[in-house]
């Protein structure tokens, strides 16, 4: 979020090739900026929580978590279409079902602030990747980020229409791959199988 925001991640080209594009590079602050939280879940709520500290407005829709949990502290709850109108960001955190494959597609992001951003961590799918493909061509998305994809790894062909789009950040499926996450993956799992061991449910 904070690479799209500030924009200057894509400088580097232009720093090698010998210039200094500190005018064309000015970015935009987190503070006071609105956070669409697509999917509340666990992961959801700790972008909550990380958001508030930039004192961010948060907002989040989910339509299975139930209005008294105790998560919706930290968020305004939203319908869908309010979610979309209002974010400046679109965070998806939502898995890929029947209901939500191409759920923001090109009618979704007409309706989204101009120059909002979108982040993709949770399913390929979820977003129209041609629809985003041409929303950022014509600035409506200002940026976005992308660690999902419809098809993983990226095919030829998949990988051929992403070429020279415009603020685009990329990566391969690691959002939450981290050495912390990984060594905890393995402890739970561990635990989670001595439990079954010894008859513990």
């Amino acid at each position: 979020m904070m690479m799209l925001l500030r924009g200057s991640f894509y400088a580097k080209d232009d720093i090698l090739a010998g210039k200094w594009p500190r005018t064309g590079n000015v970015g935009l602050e987190a503070r006071g900026r609105t956070l669409g939280l697509l999917g509340f879940g666990m992961i959801g709520q700790s972008a909550a929580r990380m958001a508030r500290g930039l004192e961010m407005e948060v907002i989040a829709h989910d339509p299975h978590v139930p209005g008294d949990a105790q998560g919706w502290k930290l968020a305004e709850r939203v319908s869908l279409d309010d979610l979309i109108a209002r974010s400046d960001i679109l965070s998806v955190h939502v898995p890929l079902l029947p209901e939500t494959r191409n759920l923001i597609d090109a009618a979704a992001m007409a309706r989204m602030k101009k120059g909002s951003f979108l982040i993709n961590t949770a399913r390929g799918g979820v977003i129209e990747e041609d629809d985003l493909i041409a929303a950022l061509k014509s600035g409506q998305i200002g940026g976005a980020a992308l660690d999902v994809f419809a098809g993983e790894p990226l095919s030829q062909e998949g990988a051929a229409k992403f070429a020279g789009v415009p603020n685009l950040i990329m990566t391969p499926h690691i959002s939450g791959v981290t050495e912390e996450s990984s060594a905890a993956i393995s402890t739970i799992t561990v635990a989670n199988v001595l439990r079954e061991l010894e008859g513990v449910s």
